[in-house]
């Protein structure tokens, strides 16, 4: 008995197509809850590397958030110095919002597939 696959490849080639189209702007809305956390949880001293944190997306359609070269400083505040004690905000920011983000993605991932 053989079985004829050809609408369901179809049915998937068109699912795949549908995501990859979908993937820059879910993964960009996804970071954008990353981001609002990490502006939560920054240090406010002058406000410049409040300001400076945006969310990028690559080629491959990865969203990324980061601190712009206005906040070159940013390895400090993270890292610590001699001086100065650790503050890993973004770390934290993304431990923090991982659960939201997970619910996100998984959401529109179901509204996809319907």
């Amino acid at each position: 008995m053989a079985v004829d696959t050809k609408d369901i490849n179809k049915g998937l080639d068109r699912l795949l197509q549908t995501y990859k189209a979908a993937r820059p702007a879910i993964n960009k809305q996804g970071a954008g809850i990353v981001l609002e956390s990490a502006k939560g949880l920054s240090p406010l001293r002058t406000g410049n590397l409040k300001r400076s944190l945006r969310v990028e997306t690559n080629a491959q359609g990865q969203a990324i958030v980061k601190a712009g070269p206005e906040a070159y400083y940013i390895k400090y505040v993270t890292g610590g110095t001699k001086y100065a004690r650790s503050n890993p905000f973004m770390q934290t920011a993304y431990t923090v919002s991982f659960p939201s983000v997970k619910t996100y993605m998984i959401e529109k991932l179901r509204a996809l597939l319907q």
